[in-house]
């Protein structure tokens, strides 16, 4: 008798796979479940850096366990950058700085992810632009097929009695938790808050984020591990790889648009230099201020060294290299040379406006924008010795970005700007109190600065900021300490905590100034 082939594809699975599935899932739900907690309408502390150096670690041991060993530099350094980052919201209390922090670090992930599919040379302008999407779409996509593969091998035949084990032991414990809670009041007030938890947690936005995070770690995890070779990206380009068939520029062409650049920019110079002779400080217009004068243009003028470097870029990728290279790089720092004294003069213009009216932190910000427009500009000058590598000019200019993100976070520069201010009421006699009243309010990290100078203020403005500083502390939920309706452990900072500290030194916390 002739035996029949029986198929065992679908009762049976290679152990290897199943001990990544469950691999993962062991990754992914603790580290849902300590978001879900931690992060959730949770105000940024250390949670922050708690949860993304966790989940870091989890990507990294997915990969390493899977034989994958990270070699990848960039897609490494964005993960040391984004812990790096998270860190700082146990540091920083400024609601600006958080949400660059925020920003900054899913930006991170999001390229680690798209290099694990990929690989990091590849992600050209194109993917770049993409790559929300693509993301999305592929931890979409991976934690769907993962899902798919445990359902399949929970329903193999070989599963079966461990999940029917598994159901009954539930069931069990459940039974016998209630019995027991009966007959003892630790677990009866246990049972109490596990109901109310159940209860308020059900179908609310907490089990929506919690089943978010399962999504996206899961996915990540997923790529992660994946043992295949990596993909091509889609659309993207090696910076050195020939471009794309299309419209080619010869170095005639790139010459004159080149030559008009710096030509208007060398323009513009002029003007503004008859401008400063005929006038030692900023050019009025008739019924004109000064704050608009300083104002005047400042957006325009980093638009323009942007657009400058977009059109050095263009030129150099969809150039038809017939020669006259050495003509073209040449007129091209030229132009970047030009831009950069663009951006020096935009710096400047905000530098006047603050020694007429005081320091802000939107002032700072712009400031720090000058320096990586111009950091970004020197790198494509390096860039231009050759064929200009646009992934990696990208990847530097990102860089610059972080760095100056995380150096802002990491420097208390809300303390700095009171500091200024006042050294500046001591020199002038002028101070924008209300702008100090504004810090007093919204920004806890300047609160220490602000109570150290209130003797060395007019005693009008002196009680102003005090009554400003009572309102935070009476009104901020933020600054109150944990065990009094205000903030858990995870949501220290050090910033915050200080804070607190002060306001309770001062008398102007309502409540104990403790932590």
């Amino acid at each position: 008798m002739t035996a029949l082939p029986v198929s065992r594809s679908a009762d049976l699975r290679p152990l290897g796979e199943i001990a990544e599935l469950v691999e993962l899932w062991a990754w992914t739900l603790p580290l849902a479940l300590l978001g879900s907690w931690t992060c959730f309408g949770a105000v940024p502390g250390v949670n922050w850096a708690l949860w993304t150096t966790a989940s870091t670690a989890g990507f990294l041991v997915v990969r390493f366990r899977a034989g994958r060993s990270p070699t990848d530099g960039y897609a490494l350094a964005a993960l040391a950058l984004a812990g790096l980052l998270s860190i700082a919201s146990a540091i920083t209390a400024n609601p600006v700085a958080d949400a660059l922090i925020f920003v900054s670090v899913a930006a991170l992930f999001a390229f680690s992810i798209l290099a694990t599919a990929t690989r990091s040379s590849d992600i050209g302008p194109a993917a770049l632009v993409r790559a929300p999407l693509d993301v999305c779409r592929l931890l979409l996509a991976e934690a769907a097929a993962r899902v798919a593969d445990t359902f399949a091998v929970l329903r193999m035949r070989d599963a079966v009695p461990i999940v029917r084990a598994s159901a009954m032991a539930i069931a069990l414990a459940a039974t016998l938790f209630l019995l027991l809670s009966a007959a003892d009041p630790t677990l009866a007030n246990w049972r109490e808050v596990a109901w109310q938890t159940v209860l308020s947690r059900m179908f609310l936005a907490r089990d929506a984020f919690f089943i978010l995070l399962s999504v996206l770690l899961l996915g990540g995890y997923g790529l992660a591990a994946r043992k295949s070779q990596p993909m091509e990206a889609g659309g993207g380009s090696s910076g050195n790889s020939p471009p794309a068939a299309g419209m080619r520029f010869s170095a005639l062409e790139r010459l004159i648009v080149l030559g008009t650049a710096i030509a208007l920019l060398l323009l513009f110079f002029a003007v503004e230099l008859s401008n400063k002779l005929a006038a030692p400080a900023v050019h009025l217009t008739a019924g004109e201020t000064f704050a608009e004068a300083t104002h005047r243009g400042f957006g325009e003028m980093i638009v323009a060294a942007a657009l400058c470097a977009i059109v050095i870029i263009t030129l150099d990728q969809r150039a038809s290299r017939d020669g006259g290279e050495r003509a073209v790089r040449l007129l091209s720092w030229g132009v970047i040379a030009a831009s950069l004294i663009i951006v020096a003069s935009a710096y400047l213009r905000v530098r006047y406006y603050e020694a007429a009216y005081g320091y802000t932190e939107q002032r700072l910000y712009v400031q720090v924008i000058c320096a990586v427009v111009s950091l970004a500009l020197l790198s494509l000058a390096l860039e231009l010795r050759s064929v200009i590598d646009v992934p990696r000019l990208i990847r530097h200019a990102a860089l610059v970005a972080i760095a100056s993100v995380a150096g802002l976070s990491y420097w208390n520069h809300a303390a700095w700007i009171v500091y200024a201010n006042v050294g500046r009421y001591e020199t002038t006699g002028k101070i924008d109190a209300a702008y100090l009243e504004r810090l007093a309010r919204f920004s806890p990290d300047a609160i220490p600065a602000l109570i150290g100078v209130l003797p060395k203020l007019a005693p009008a403005d002196a009680s102003r900021v005090r009554a400003s500083l009572q309102h935070a502390s009476v009104n901020q939920s933020i600054l109150m300490p944990p065990g009094t309706g205000g903030l858990s452990w995870y949501e220290w900072s050090s910033r915050r905590a200080s804070a607190r500290s002060v306001l309770g030194a001062a008398g102007l916390l309502d409540g104990p100034a403790t932590r």
